[in-house]
């Protein structure tokens, strides 16, 4: 089995071929915020990389969020045009899932937290299920809660963007996940994938559930303009 994996839900843009008996192949362009523009050329190229065409692939595999509204937006429709122009199968992955697969390898509760902008984080704790959206108080208190219990580790850029609240915690407990671990990676999300295509997990064009969280930001603005003019 063959996947095509696409991130593009943080400020990272990634493409990746991930499968049986072919040799990995990746793409990842780290704060490139160019997604729209350079999706296609990026898979078209790691296809031709791989020595592989549309019709070598058993699936889709793409990144439903949280996260950046627009990369978000351009990944999963590129993902369905795909899945349908190919009659393909659709994976999603989670950010959240994605972040902590790639740490799943440290001891302790693993944490996944990526900064969505307007000074919120999307993050995910140990037994939430889903993840949610929220401000520096809200994310410190909950990890405050988890380190009385043990050991955690925090992987995602949203807690880079913290700053020093978080430092405070690091060797106290907390250990933060290196630079390399900021951004969901390709390789990992196609991982995840044929994880479940293997078990026959999947989903069509129209049923693939994207975790926006909230609206983007330019809907955000304009509805809050008439209330910041009163």
């Amino acid at each position: 089995m063959i996947v095509l994996a696409i991130e593009s839900a943080s400020t990272q843009l990634g493409v990746a071929i991930v499968g049986d008996d072919v040799a990995p192949t990746a793409f990842e362009a780290p704060g490139a915020r160019r997604h729209t523009e350079l999706l296609g050329p990026v898979i078209a190229g790691v296809l031709e990389t791989a020595s592989l065409t549309v019709a070598d692939l058993d699936a889709i595999v793409v990144d439903v969020g949280p996260g950046l509204f627009t990369g978000l937006r351009t990944g999963v429709a590129t993902a369905k045009g795909l899945a349908l122009g190919c009659g393909l199968p659709l994976v999603g992955v989670r950010s959240t899932d994605a972040l902590r697969r790639a740490v799943d390898f440290f001891p302790g509760a693993l944490v996944a937290a990526l900064d969505v902008r307007r000074g919120e984080v999307a993050y995910e704790f140990p037994g939430d299920g889903r993840a949610r959206i929220g401000g520096v108080d809200e994310l410190l208190g909950k990890l405050d809660d988890l380190l009385e219990v043990g050991e955690v580790v925090l992987v995602g850029n949203g807690w880079v963007s913290l700053g020093e609240a978080v430092g405070d915690r690091v060797g106290k407990g907390a250990t933060l996940a290196g630079e390399g671990f900021s951004t969901p990676s390709p390789s990992v999300i196609g991982r995840i994938g044929l994880e479940a295509l293997r078990v026959g997990r999947t989903e069509s064009a129209l049923s693939l559930a994207v975790e926006y969280l909230r609206d983007a930001d330019v809907a955000i603005n304009w509805s809050t303009r008439g209330t910041e003019r009163a």
